[in-house]
């Protein structure tokens, strides 16, 4: 990514831009890998804690299950 004269970006990927202050679902997350919950942990514990949280966060209802059912959906509807 490139920033021109002018304040300006190019790039040949997509550029995402995220306002931390405004973004409610992205402050959850930073909140928890702040809080003391958290922080008093090992680092190794911390960190596959906040991984744990993001999985959930991100991964949808049912789980893998869910995950491998739509994508073998998608295998048969896309098949020639």
């Amino acid at each position: 990514m490139k920033i021109d004269a002018d304040g300006f970006t190019h790039s040949r990927r997509e550029i995402l831009v995220v306002d931390r202050t405004r973004d409610p679902d992205l402050a959850r997350p930073l909140d928890y890998a702040r809080s003391t919950a958290i922080t008093g942990r090992h680092p190794i514990e911390r960190a596959a804690l906040l991984a744990i949280d993001v999985d959930e966060r991100t991964s949808p209802r049912g789980g893998a299950a869910y995950r491998r059912k739509r994508a073998t959906y998608s295998e048969e509807n896309t098949a020639a």
